[in-house]
């Protein structure tokens, strides 16, 4: 039912320009929803959050004010995992892939904002990444001694590799020296 108020009142949605990657739903309390832009230069979330909201309004009301979470979809688990957990900031995401499982720092005035309420943000996280989430604060993971890396340094490590660029060289050339004899002078009458 989601898909379909979404397809009916954002029209990038109905004309593709904008796909649904992922819908999580607790009735009538709240949903999250993982978009992503087929087209470059466009934003999926303020699309489908539209002009002061209006867009976003309009389905909300259909859902009688059921809480819409919309955050943008990336193939990166990390940057998925921390967009997903939206509203709530991100700190760090940790992986282990092999169990499918992540560990995410939030900062301690966050954490209940990360988990929800009787976990209802971290549960529909879970349900649509397909990822187990393991949430802790600043404190929790100093006091563990977890080490990591903020989401921003994460960001810079894997950006696209600067490339300088190659500074032609001319060859040395032998200097030759050429004379130069002067020319008579030509007095015209």
């Amino acid at each position: 039912i989601v898909k379909k108020l979404f397809e009916l009142s954002i029209p990038e949605i109905s004309d593709g320009t904008i796909e649904i990657m992922g819908v999580s739903r607790d009735a009538g309390s709240r949903t999250k929803i993982g978009v992503v832009a087929t087209k470059p230069n466009l934003d999926p979330k303020g699309a489908c959050v539209g002009i002061s909201g209006a867009r976003i309004k309009q389905i909300n009301a259909a859902l009688n004010g059921e809480r819409i979470d919309i955050f943008e979809w990336s193939d990166d688990p990390i940057k998925l995992i921390a967009e997903a957990l939206t509203p709530a900031k991100v700190i760090s995401v940790l992986l282990n892939e092999e169990e499918h499982k992540s560990v995410v720092i939030v900062p301690d005035q966050q954490f209940s904002l990360a988990i929800g309420k009787r976990g209802q943000n971290a549960r529909l996280a879970v349900k649509l990444t397909k990822w187990k989430i393991d949430i802790k604060t600043i404190d929790d993971a100093l006091r563990e001694g977890i080490r990591y890396e903020t989401l921003s340094d994460v960001k810079y490590r894997y950006a696209a590799p600067v490339v300088e660029e190659e500074v032609y060289v001319a060859p040395v050339v032998e200097e030759t020296k050429v004379e130069v004899t002067p020319v008579e002078e030509v007095v015209t009458p």
